[in-house]
């Protein structure tokens, strides 16, 4: 950020000046020499697993030198210096989607160093709408209007367009709204505070519009139904119920993703 620094690695010597990123694998470590009095530096550590590129094409691109000042390096560096001067702003949850884009601004950076425009950034542009897609679903849970249709349009892309960024993921677009909503009311009727909150109250409250299809997915995806369950949990220190491990799929959609 200020000051000028001489990188080390490998018996090869880089100057650096302020807004110039350097990158160097963990494996091959870099020391860093001030050339004056001081010099300030903002870091970033990032798994290899996140960048969405070859590690060979990774590996060229850490060699390019990269602005600070301009295009994709500006906004990474931009990025990089509010988390680093402030995180008072930001709530645990935020953390998984602030780690998708840094992430992301990471692989276009270097997929700019390289000069390409190929699979990688569009990778990165899909892995950056999904992102904002679970942000937007938790958002919204409690909303009974949220449904693939919906969250489709509020993103400007077709719902068959939805259900391919969803391919990877563990579950299918409903399924994840459905879990999610659940384990929210789960929490619910865990808590002893909210004891005496009816049961279709706190349904309601997670976007279940209908008390008996609650109960009904409830006791399917935990083996227990809801009342009894706070019952259990809060009365007798009941271990809470956790839905199967297993991976909900919409074959379906995925079969008709696959086909077009």
């Amino acid at each position: 950020m200020s000051g000028t620094a001489r990188a080390s690695r490998g018996g090869r010597d880089r100057r650096l000046g302020a807004f110039e990123f350097h990158t160097f694998d963990a494996a091959d470590p870099c020391t860093f020499r001030a050339a004056g009095d001081r010099i300030t530096i903002v870091g970033l550590d990032i798994p290899k697993t996140l960048i969405a590129m070859s590690p060979a094409r990774a590996t060229r691109a850490m060699e390019r030198p990269v602005s600070g000042r301009e295009g994709i390096g500006a906004l990474l560096a931009q990025t990089l210096l509010r988390l680093a001067s402030d995180t008072t702003a930001y709530v645990p949850p935020d953390a998984l989607r602030l780690g998708v884009v840094v992430a992301d601004l990471v692989t276009a950076m270097f997929a700019r160093a390289l000069r390409t425009d190929d699979r990688s950034l569009s990778r990165t542009s899909q892995r950056i709408l999904l992102a904002r897609i679970h942000a937007y679903i938790h958002d919204r849970l409690p909303d009974p209007d949220l449904t693939p249709r919906t969250i489709a349009a509020a993103h400007h892309i077709s719902a068959r367009h939805l259900y391919c960024l969803f391919r990877d993921e563990e579950d299918s677009v409903a399924a994840h709204v459905r879990r999610a909503r659940l384990e929210h009311a789960r929490r619910d009727l865990e808590d002893p505070a909210q004891e005496r909150t009816p049961v279709h109250v706190i349904a309601t409250r997670w976007g279940f519009t209908h008390h008996a299809a609650f109960t009904r997915t409830f006791r399917t995806t935990y083996g227990i139904p809801p009342a009894e369950h706070r019952h259990h949990t809060i009365h007798h220190n009941d271990a809470p119920a956790r839905p199967p491990k297993e991976r909900t799929r919409d074959r379906r959609r995925e079969h008709s993703c696959r086909e077009r």
